[in-house]
């Protein structure tokens, strides 16, 4: 039927069989000129919105039910929220499902209603938990202003990012995160073990850095024409990792160039767009595009939601602290503090935890881990390598040492050339006079001098100084010098206050002459750390006896402690090396079991050995060498029970 009322003749329309012959005889009509021809169309239930032809009544509207939905969530949030803007709740769900592209919004907004009738006050907490489209309402809700919205961190690394992923107790963490929970897997193009960015198409892992290395999956990039791995896409132009800037250094005009002078001034334009005309941002009055008429200004910043409120002065910025959390440049600047290691003043890049203090960039060198290169725990980096490796592990080039002259590693670079790690070291403990001031400090040749000077008359840095005692040297473990590590684990293996038997052998150990000597010594694995954790612990007597009881385990360790704590007065004085004949003597005789043997090598080691032995420690106390001349002690007696000792009794 026309939209005049006449009917359509039979010559207009020779067969008519289904709807969509009608839609098309009356598309032909419109082209033919006939603009009283209406197309036909069917709606829906509520007579609102159009369906497909052929769509049953009883099916529903999709669209009338969304609507529902939307309300529904709306009232919600209304409730949840006061003085919320219906509008403004209503443009945040839209926002939060993608409402113009999504065909199933209905079945997104109940969930989200769903969400939160079950948790009333989900909005408010911040809790890393709920589904996907309920925190793109949190973010969207707090982009606009919304007071009493908390958006929810990640729970791993505390930063406001979106949550996508999920842990294995359910809470949503952040795709970074996530993908650093993944195993490390051998990449199958450089061997290395990395996290898996991609699979090929056999199924086996590919790292991110070779992903990115991939020539076949470069695009190109929309700013400079070439080709690159796509970094971002903002604008709905492609940027490559040529051209991808950070936020805050991006042109605020037309967002792709680099903006001059970002950290001086207010003006963070390219040099292209210093040349346009331009207009103060309404929002947070850094230069936006010449708007339209009836518009007001809006940089690309604020056009794209990354600007927030500093957290500190309120003023818009694009930046983020290392919590995640919005915070401009001028608020961002790090007050320098006292080390917590070193005692010097500097900039703390790590924070206090519950074994180290707050360390500055020299002192912090990464978490203390199993090495994947030794094995050994220590001080290890590699977390986004994904292989944690010390610093004698971490692969450094070799290069002729400017000081020795050996091909090593190379550990600093001075005024003379490179330096290897045993120069280095030298040179942290050599100390002379300044030939300037005169003091007796720590020389370096340092760059821009002629003479080795000390770092106060060179006008540089002090280098690296013990944080316990202050002294120039080098540092030996966790910021401290050798001596004070000594000190420390002294005090750890002894206690604060020794036993007045070992005190002075606890003097006498922290004073030695080379400390690393000794921290080798009585490291736990050693023989000297657990005869002297006996003795402090009172396990173990303080007495020759005692200590011969245990000779038999840990011979070259008893016997020096034994040395020690009778040089040092702790016990009575006698001749050690006259006692351990003794020792040995009688720990040969005692095993033999015929009893006329052992009576003959009674009477050989009484008055054929000790009687000579005991007559020459009279004159002076038996030396080493004297005492490996009597045969038990430089070859055992033969004991077996075929007779004669074989050749030492002569």
């Amino acid at each position: 039927m026309l939209s005049s009322g006449t009917l359509v003749t039979a010559s207009d329309l020779p067969r008519l069989v289904a709807p969509q012959d009608v839609k098309r005889l009356t598309a032909e009509l419109s082209l033919l000129g006939r603009g009283d021809v209406v197309i036909p169309a069917q709606r829906c239930t509520a007579g609102r919105h159009l369906v497909r032809d052929g769509c049953p009544p009883n099916q529903g509207c999709g669209r009338c039910d969304a609507e529902t939905a939307l309300a529904d969530c709306a009232g919600l949030i209304a409730a949840r929220l006061d003085e919320m803007p219906a509008a403004v709740a209503r443009s945040c769900l839209l926002a939060a499902i993608d409402a113009g592209k999504s065909r199933n919004a209905a079945f997104r907004l109940r969930t989200i209603a769903a969400w939160l009738r079950e948790r009333p006050d989900a909005l408010a907490t911040g809790q890393p938990e709920g589904p996907v489209d309920a925190l793109r309402l949190i973010s969207h809700l707090a982009a606009s202003g919304q007071a009493g919205v908390t958006v929810p961190r990640c729970p791993d690394c505390g930063k406001e990012r979106f949550l996508r992923g999920h842990r294995p107790d359910g809470l949503r963490i952040c795709t970074s995160c996530y993908q650093a929970r993944k195993p490390a897997e051998n990449c199958d193009r450089c061997g290395r073990a990395a996290r898996v960015c991609v699979r090929d198409p056999g199924g086996c892992a590919v790292c991110e850095t070779c992903r990115r290395a991939d020539l076949a999956a470069w695009n190109r990039c929309d700013a400079c024409g070439g080709e690159a791995w796509i970094q971002v896409t903002t604008g709905g132009r492609r940027i490559g990792t040529c051209c991808y800037l950070h936020p805050h250094e991006r042109c605020s005009v037309c967002g792709l160039g680099r903006a001059v002078s970002v950290y001086k001034t207010r003006t963070a334009t390219c040099a292209s767009c210093a040349a346009m005309p331009r207009a103060a941002c309404s929002a947070c009055g850094l230069d936006a595009p010449a708007p339209g008429a009836g518009q007001s200004p809006l940089c690309l910043r604020c056009r794209s939601g990354i600007t927030r409120p500093c957290g500190v002065c309120r003023a818009p910025t694009v930046s983020r602290a290392a919590d995640g959390a919005p915070r401009c440049t001028s608020c961002y600047s790090r007050l320098p503090r006292a080390c917590g290691r070193c005692s010097r003043v500097r900039v703390i890049v790590r924070l206090a935890t519950a074994g180290d203090p707050e360390l500055c960039g020299s002192c912090w060198t990464g978490p203390v881990t199993r090495c994947d290169g030794c094995g050994r725990d220590r001080p290890c980096r590699g977390e986004r390598t994904g292989q944690m490796l010390c610093r004698g592990c971490q692969p450094r080039p070799k290069r002729q040492c400017a000081y020795c002259g050996h091909r090593r590693k190379v550990s600093v670079i001075w005024r003379d050339g490179p330096a290897c790690a045993s120069c280095y070291r030298a040179a942290m403990r050599a100390k002379g006079h300044c030939p300037q001031c005169g003091q007796h400090r720590r020389l370096l040749p340092r760059r821009g001098t002629e003479d080795d000077l000390c770092a106060a008359c060179a006008g540089g840095p002090p280098g690296p100084v013990c944080g316990d005692c202050g002294n120039e040297d080098w540092l030996y473990h966790k910021g401290r010098c050798a001596r004070c590590v000594l000190r420390l684990r002294l005090t750890g293996l002894l206690g604060s206050e020794p036993a007045p038997g070992l005190q002075p052998l606890a003097v006498a150990l922290a004073a030695a002459e080379r400390p690393e000597a000794i921290i080798g010594w009585i490291r736990p694995s050693r023989p000297g750390h657990k005869i002297l954790a006996r003795l402090a612990s009172g396990e173990l007597e303080l007495s020759h006896e005692a200590l011969d009881a245990v000779a038999d385990l840990h011979r070259n360790a008893t016997g020096h402690i034994d040395a020690l704590l009778t040089a040092l007065g702790a016990l009575p004085g006698r001749d050690f090396h006259l006692a351990r004949l003794e020792r040995d003597l009688t720990a040969i005789i005692e095993p033999v079991t015929d009893l006329g043997l052992r009576r003959l090598l009674r009477r050989y080691a009484t008055w054929g050995l000790l009687r000579h032995a005991r007559a020459t420690a009279r004159h002076a106390p038996l030396t080493s060498g004297t005492a490996t001349r009597w045969p038990p002690v430089s070859r055992p007696l033969s004991t077996s029970p075929g007779g004669w000792p074989g050749g030492t009794c002569r």
